[in-house]
């Protein structure tokens, strides 16, 4: 009996700190996301929209936004060769779900105990959550075409995240921009093989 307690601890302290970490990691990215021109536009046409659209529009938008991102993420680990079903990627997936879901939840509740009839601050929150999941699916995107004509343009902007996603350093990930800048896209890992034949 004291084992099977001992290993429930330890397995929801280690979600408990999982959480915590994307918890780190979603203020890190929302700070990214609103150091650039990019960032800023997307916050504020998410605003935008998030204020038109009814309350409960609202938490369909973050639903579309985070399963478009997981869609993105999944097939950028494909297209840079990571298997896209690891234990890893389910855990984080899981935990991104579920910080969202509780953090949502929480400012519903809140909002209903205060009385607020505007919903602002779930409009806030939802606009923040939709902003880091743009954010991240753009970086995926162009992982998975680094040639995509609107993407492109804040390709720079993004090469932190990129960086983050391909497990490389800036500097790497700057070096392989510069390399795309100057000779039009980098031919894939296979077509190497290939030519070495």
């Amino acid at each position: 009996m004291p084992q099977n307690f001992k290993t429930a601890y330890i397995m929801r302290l280690s979600f408990i700190e999982l959480v915590w970490s994307y918890a780190v990691g979603f203020v890190s990215k929302v700070v990214s996301a609103f150091h650039t021109l990019y960032g800023w536009i997307c916050a504020g046409f998410m605003l935008l929209l998030n204020l038109i659209l009814g309350y409960k529009e609202v938490l369909i938008t973050v639903l579309v936004c985070v399963i478009l991102d997981t869609i993105w993420g999944v097939w950028a680990q494909v297209k840079s060769g990571k298997f896209a079903l690891s234990q890893l990627g389910r855990e984080k997936m899981l935990s991104k779900w579920f910080f969202y879901a509780s953090v949502l939840l929480a400012f519903v509740v809140l909002e209903r105990l205060l009385g607020m009839e505007n919903k602002l601050t779930v409009i806030g929150i939802s606009t923040l959550i939709c902003v880091v999941e743009i954010w991240s699916m753009s970086a995926s995107a162009l992982i998975v075409n680094p040639n995509m004509p609107f993407l492109r343009l804040f390709k720079r902007y993004l090469q932190g995240e990129i960086a983050a996603k391909l497990g490389l350093s800036d500097r790497e990930v700057s070096d392989i921009l510069d390399q795309q800048d100057h000779n039009g896209p980098l031919p894939h890992s296979d077509s190497k093989s290939d030519s070495r034949q």
